[in-house]
């Protein structure tokens, strides 16, 4: 089940016009690692914990690995990670430096069955505020 709030948002790229109400999801818990493995090990009586939470350390740090070596990684049913920069335009590349980049980001594309996974679920209203940063109760 996806649970959701209904909250007014404003457009931040016309301030005149009138806030619309948009849906949230709602989080229920941030699942810690630990939780995580747990979880699966419970679903996988093959594997222990200590192995489910080594498999997982150890992917994670081949992940930022090949990351930061400029690879894009495909990890099955997960998705395609990679990192995206933005940057402020210079007017030739002559005059580009690394201090025109402004952000760095870790992308994810997830995967057909990831993405139909969440369009699979539930969605349930959920009577409680919107969160702050530029919304109103709706």
């Amino acid at each position: 089940m996806i649970d959701y709030s209904v909250c007014k948002k404003f457009n931040l790229m016309d301030e005149t016009a009138a806030p619309k109400a948009y849906a949230v999801a709602q989080i229920r818990e941030n699942m810690s690692f630990s939780d995580f493995v747990n979880h699966i090990a419970g679903h996988n009586g093959v594997f222990s914990r200590g192995t489910v939470q080594g498999v997982l350390s150890d992917a994670c740090q081949c992940l930022v690995e090949q990351l930061l070596n400029g690879n894009k990684v495909q990890l099955g049913e997960l998705g395609k990670f990679w990192i995206s920069l933005s940057s402020t335009g210079a007017d030739s590349p002559e005059s580009f430096s690394a201090s025109n980049i402004k952000n760095r980001k870790h992308c994810v594309h997830p995967r057909a069955r990831l993405r139909e996974s969440s369009r699979k679920g539930h969605l349930q209203p959920r009577l409680q505020p919107c969160g702050t940063g530029g919304h109103t109760e709706g």
